[in-house]
């Protein structure tokens, strides 16, 4: 897979949680550019879930 692809798989809206995937040869490198958690991405098991704060700046 050459691209990455982020999708948002809850509906939009105000909900308690939302659900993001992401795939492709990025998918670590973005990902730990936007969330906020006490784990590094690369500690982290693939297929899981994982709790953590979402960083908008």
């Amino acid at each position: 897979m050459s691209r990455t692809i982020v999708a948002l798989a809850t509906p939009p809206g105000i909900g308690g949680i939302a659900v993001i995937r992401i795939s492709g040869i990025r998918a670590f490198e973005i990902t730990q550019m936007c969330i906020s958690s006490k784990k590094s991405i690369n500690q982290m098991l693939s297929h899981s879930i994982i709790y953590c704060n979402f960083q908008t700046n």
